[in-house]
């Protein structure tokens, strides 16, 4: 019989299938740990990090089916189940979380890295904030809501430890779930060292803004775009991806970029030659103003208390009080 001399590692998170915060999180679990399998109900390595490619990653078995792959909403009523299913035999398991991953079944202890408790349930006009009364995604919501919060506060007793990514989600940790979470600010996604590669598509554009961005009603990228409207003579980038690509499309005018799937260096590029970024979303933590600051560019953000305790007010600003069309980035001053 062989002794194991080191303990058995597995990561977990809740879907690979996009590239935002929360998977640079893991990213950088799985470059803390390269031998350690990641679990998650889905993995689309074209929409995600490239670097996960070289990962051992397990999949529940909605991996199958390429359209749950394609978009992870639209998996919603079998997610709960799927992440019930999902069995990790490990000695410790590090969780990335975000509704689905804190429920994974392990057999040794679960550390949970929750960027916060699940949006659709316990901040739902925030999440859903434009959709009207009828739309699919409210009425399926309400349709599931009760079940699935059935299911997280279950879920929810299973960690051995939660671990917020700030201020506000272990109060809403401590307030949906009872439970003391510590804080752990995530690691930052651009740094200065990293190498730069020019946009192709921005070969031709001396001077712009930036929004970095998933495409969600809550991150307010639309009230960036109509204030833009007016400004013919400024340029906005805008890169990210998400549900609200085809309808910020619909809307940008030609002083309006939207991109997506970007290298790493191209993204450094992007901070460093942006005349400033614009942060119009109402962020737990908010990695693009962090990455902005650490390459010395000036943020415009909402006004959130949070980000002056960890940032110099030298480069960043607030220029919106609220998300509405009449407190909006024509206010600032550089404009």
């Amino acid at each position: 019989m062989t002794l194991r001399t080191t303990p058995h590692i597995a990561l977990a998170h809740d879907y690979l299938t996009q590239r935002g915060g929360a998977e640079r999180v893991v990213l950088s679990m799985h470059k803390a740990f390269p031998d350690a399998p990641i679990y998650t109900t889905l993995y689309n390595p074209e929409t995600t990090f490239p670097e996960f490619q070289d990962a051992n990653i397990i999949t529940s078995p909605l991996n199958h089916i390429s359209l749950f792959r394609q978009d992870h909403r639209l998996a919603l009523p079998f997610l709960a189940p799927a992440s019930s299913m999902m069995s990790i035999d490990a000695d410790l398991v590090l969780t990335s979380s975000t509704g689905w991953a804190h429920g994974f079944r392990t057999s040794g202890a679960n550390i949970v890295y929750c960027h916060s408790p699940a949006r659709f349930l316990y901040l739902e006009d925030q999440y859903l904030r434009s959709s009207s009364k009828f739309s699919p995604k409210k009425l399926a919501l309400r349709f599931l809501k009760k079940p699935l919060t059935l299911w997280d506060q279950s879920a929810a007793s299973i960690p051995t430890t939660y671990i917020a990514n700030s201020t506000i989600v272990a109060e809403r940790i401590s307030r949906i779930y009872g439970r003391k979470a510590p804080i752990i600010f995530p690691p930052a996604g651009i740094r200065r060292s990293e190498a730069q590669i020019p946009i192709d598509a921005l070969k031709n554009i001396d001077n712009f803004y930036l929004v970095v961005s998933r495409l969600m009603p809550y991150k307010n990228v639309d009230k960036v775009i109509k204030a833009f409207q007016d400004l013919p003579s400024k340029n906005l980038v805008i890169i990210g991806s998400g549900p609200e690509k085809e309808y910020l499309h619909s809307i940008a005018p030609q002083n309006i970029h939207l991109l997506s799937g970007l290298e790493d260096s191209e993204m450094a590029w992007a901070y460093t030659h942006c005349t400033a970024l614009i942060a119009p979303s109402f962020e737990d933590f908010g990695l693009s103003p962090i990455g902005s600051i650490l390459l010395r560019k000036t943020s415009h953000r909402i006004a959130r208390r949070r980000l002056s305790r960890y940032c110099s007010r030298k480069y960043h600003r607030t220029i919106l009080r609220v998300p509405n069309t009449r407190q909006d980035p024509r206010r600032c001053p550089t404009f």
